[in-house]
């Protein structure tokens, strides 16, 4: 039973690993659900960072040419006032002086229109926005064509039929195929984006508006709607979509223009990242029950790596999520989950949700690694210690790397016995292994050939 376990563990091992480089990578295979999901989350990690970039300096720019206008509004003005008084006692030159500036004014006036029309800060935002949704459509028919490819009987149904000469036309059955896919996706993305999730719902037989940002989402999309087509102008669609998905919609609100800041843009960004995930998490599971060890994996990276980059927010929503699944590949796979999603429930001070998450299960069969993680999240560091000392230089999941990076031993860092404990296992301070891998790191990346 042991090799088993071990066995299980290895390849387990070696699959894990594979996702991690492709997460740190940015790195996916689109023929993959791995794949379709990573590499677009990843450009709305990249469009979050383009932003926190750009926008200060778009910002800059602004303020830049707002003192611009300003500086040359009081130009004219100064100058206009020293002539009049120059020539005060001629009033034919007064006349002259005044007609002048009045041209340059009323020319000016039209630049400073312009000026406050273009609002280039909300253009970057609006256009960032609607970037977000080119993502999530590009999600969309990226998933439903993996789906579709690898499971025809989903394009099985008797309101889709294909012309006897249209067949004729395209020649073989691949292309047949390909066509009758390429359609659907068509078709399905012509919908809104409440009729699509009604319409993936009926499909695949699963409940996928049953989310708590689910109203959020509608607002949000049915925002995007209005932004592209009436210029941020609410409209009674506007407002009936939302009143049926359960949005609070303010009174009067109709014909008010509705505006995008950068607070509203990076809460689109964090969910339609959370609904790419689970929706593409939802679907992998129910449609590719043979997946699920890898399913499993590559949740449990994905909180792991939102816990290193301190996104707390989004690794309980996805935490949360995953706890929640009704089948996983097995406890080997699960209990990362659950550990993860744990973690950020401690670093966000959850402790009654944390407690209770912890005593949902049994940890005494577990293996040592996963009783080291209920030590430390009960604070029983002792237990903790002597736990550690047994695994030794390398366990199951726990080794020097998990030591120093992995976000369980954040209170322990500190700590002189941990110190001291890193030192006993490994012969050298946690100072010097952080020396060591930060000069791997940069030997690593070191292009020899530039």
């Amino acid at each position: 039973m042991a090799v088993e376990v071990s066995q299980e563990f290895d390849a387990m091992k070696k699959l894990s690993d594979e996702i991690s480089s492709d997460i740190e990578k940015n790195v996916f295979n689109k023929d993959k659900l791995l794949g379709i999901i990573g590499d677009n989350i990843a450009k709305l990690e990249n469009l979050n960072k383009t932003i926190d970039f750009q926008l200060p300096v778009a910002e800059e720019k602004e303020k830049e040419k707002s003192k611009e206008i300003k500086d040359k509004i009081q130009a004219i003005y100064s100058q206009a006032k020293e002539k009049i008084e120059s020539v005060k006692d001629n009033k034919d030159e007064m006349f002259k002086i005044f007609v002048d500036n009045l041209v340059e004014v009323k020319f000016f006036k039209k630049e400073v229109e312009l000026y406050q029309k273009s609002n280039s800060i909300a253009i970057t935002l609006n256009s960032y926005y609607i970037y977000c949704y080119s993502i999530f459509d590009s999600f969309i028919n990226e998933l439903l064509r993996y789906i579709f490819i690898e499971n025809n009987d989903y394009l099985k149904s008797d309101e889709k039929s294909i012309s006897h000469s249209k067949i004729l036309s395209i020649g073989n059955h691949d292309k047949i195929i390909t066509y009758i896919i390429n359609k659907d996706i068509e078709d399905i993305q012509r919908k809104s984006y409440i009729k699509q999730f009604l319409l993936f719902e009926k499909m695949f037989e699963l409940p996928l508006r049953k989310f708590e940002n689910w109203s959020k989402f509608v607002e949000n999309s049915q925002r995007r709607n209005i932004i592209v087509h009436c210029n941020g102008i609410v409209s009674e669609q506007y407002i009936s979509v939302c009143k049926e998905n359960n949005v609070d919609v303010e009174d009067n609100i109709l014909g008010q223009q509705l505006k995008v800041d950068k607070n509203y843009l990076m809460e689109t960004i964090e969910l339609l990242t959370e609904i790419i995930f689970k929706l593409g998490q939802t679907l992998w599971r129910k449609i590719f029950p043979e997946q699920m060890k890898e399913a499993d994996i590559y949740l449990a990276n994905y909180i792991y790596n939102l816990l290193q980059n301190k996104n707390y927010k989004l690794s309980l929503t996805i935490g949360d999520f995953g706890v929640k699944l009704p089948k996983y590949f097995n406890d080997l796979t699960k209990r990362p989950i659950l550990v993860n999603y744990a973690i950020a429930l401690r670093e966000t001070n959850e402790v009654k949700e944390l407690n209770s998450l912890l005593d949902r299960f049994d940890w005494s069969s577990t293996i040592d690694d996963f009783k080291v993680a209920y030590s430390v999240l009960k604070e029983d560091y002792n237990s903790a210690y002597r736990l550690l000392r047994k695994i030794g230089k390398v366990g199951e999941f726990i080794s020097e790397s998990a030591y120093l990076a992995w976000p369980l031993f954040i209170p322990l860092r500190e700590k002189p016995e941990f110190q001291t404990l890193f030192e006993e296992v490994y012969g050298k301070s946690i100072e010097a292994a952080l020396k060591d891998g930060f000069e791997k790191s940069i030997d690593e990346n070191i292009d020899i050939t530039a």
